[in-house]
């Protein structure tokens, strides 16, 4: 029996969720990010930090979301919050909860002098933007290469198909953005920065609205030296605003998140459903001049407008404000950093001994395993020296042995998230399950 056939036999009821699901959804999923394998695994239940799927295999869950589950699955704090709101999920008037989570958010991210609320990630950036925009009374966006901000017509230029993926190289996601959204955004590589002072310089400081960007690319690739300091200090001088994306570095690195962990503070940043246990959330936190752009005070054609049915939602609220409490334990993020790396640590010890092309690296609770034997500094470096199918035939034989990764992403690597939920014996399957993947897929 091959590994298709192995993994069709395992996932059986699977498939045929799948087939069901290619009849009323495009490429049979909601979202191409939760396609790993020949078919998704389809979930049926999840607590702590595994999760059961619907042929009844159990699995220690490293996706945790794509990230946000920090808490891991069904954490009681966070279960009883939302079951409390349960009889009024959606507000019709300002309630109480959202100005006291406000007011603690406002107590540990350094950039926030005032709060707004959104339903993703997504929505904050793209408000972030339009803040930039007005703010400055400029246009032009720049951002980092390959670092997935949100699909928004603004953010979507210069994404690129991943070396392990057909088509490599190619510009993707472009259908629809109009070509002025593509015209009016720019952009330079992570760790780059003398790539990001000339393409400022060939641009025209005075043409820049913002820079948007992860303080650490896809939160497992560090900046090096000086690097997030440049982008500070131009912006600075050239009156354009920084915005950091910290859906994924937000409250993992920390309370303060990225910009507290590395010290540069940026003019926005924006946060996601980490925050609130998986809940629709997005928080836009920032200077209080550039976010009162959308205040009533400002006249009607200047201002920012932004609103909706979501923000402040009392469900989001309250979760949000369990998972706060969880956060602010003495002890937590020493347990998180310790716990990812144990991980990175015993998992490269694993490739040393096999002597395979692979590379554990991350920042705190996230781990990338790239497929190089070099140090990992840049996403433009040569992160696949094996064969594409090997990052398949790797995620496949450690979800068969019951570890779910992170297989897809925009550089080729394996990607996993630790929890607070994890346990010791947890990071020992994970370690015990790459190191028979290696065995099978390398022979070694």
């Amino acid at each position: 029996m091959d590994d298709i056939q192995e993994y069709q036999s395992r996932h059986a009821e699977s498939k045929k969720l799948y087939e069901r699901a290619c009849k009323v959804a495009v490429d049979g999923a909601q979202a191409p990010g939760k396609v790993d394998g020949p078919y998704p695994i389809y979930t049926a239940k999840a607590q702590g930090s595994h999760l059961w799927d619907v042929d009844g295999n159990e699995y220690v869950d490293y996706i945790l979301g794509l990230g946000p589950m920090l808490l891991g699955h069904g954490h009681p704090a966070v279960t009883q919050a939302i079951q409390s709101q349960m009889s009024y999920v959606l507000n019709s008037t300002p309630t109480g909860v959202e100005v006291e989570l406000a007011e603690r958010l406002m107590g540990h991210i350094p950039c926030a002098e005032k709060i707004r609320y959104t339903a993703s990630g997504t929505e904050a950036n793209m408000l972030a933007v339009r803040l930039a925009r007005s703010f400055t009374g400029r246009d032009i966006l720049l951002r980092v290469t390959d670092d997935y901000v949100g699909w928004a017509d603004s953010l979507m230029p210069g994404l690129h198909i991943p070396a392990h993926q057909p088509g490599a190289g190619r510009a993707w996601g472009l259908g629809g953005v109009p070509k002025t959204s593509q015209e009016q955004t720019h952009w330079f590589d992570f760790n780059d920065t003398e790539g990001f002072k000339s393409l400022v310089s060939s641009i025209g400081g005075d043409r820049i609205a913002a820079v948007i960007m992860e303080p650490a690319y896809r939160a497992s690739m560090a900046p090096q030296p000086g690097f997030l300091e440049t982008i500070r200090s131009v912006t600075k001088d050239i009156g354009a605003m920084l915005i950091f994306d910290e859906v994924v570095t937000g409250f993992r690195y920390g309370m303060q998140g990225g910009q507290g962990y590395f010290n540069v503070i940026p003019d926005l940043a924006s946060f996601g459903k980490a925050i609130s246990g998986g809940i629709p959330l997005g928080i836009l936190a920032g200077r209080k001049d550039v976010m009162e752009r959308m205040s009533t005070q400002v006249p009607p054609e200047e201002r920012v407008y932004h609103s909706g049915t979501w923000p402040g939602m009392p469900l989001a609220s309250v979760a949000a404000m369990a998972v706060l409490d969880v956060l602010e334990q003495p002890g937590t993020f020493p347990q998180l950093f310790q716990m990812g790396e144990r991980l990175r640590t015993e998992i490269q010890d694993v490739v040393n001994e096999h002597e395979v092309p692979m590379r554990a690296f991350g920042v705190g609770p996230v781990l990338e395993i790239a497929f190089t034997d070099e140090p990992v500094v840049s996403p433009k470096q040569n992160l696949l020296k094996v064969e594409p199918q090997i990052i398949k035939s790797i995620w496949m034989a450690m979800a068969m042995q019951g570890v779910l990764t992170v297989g897809k992403g925009y550089i080729p690597a394996i990607r996993c998230f630790v929890s607070l939920a994890h346990t010791d014996e947890d990071i020992k399957k994970a370690v015990d399950s790459m190191d028979k993947a290696i065995k099978k897929v390398f022979g070694r």
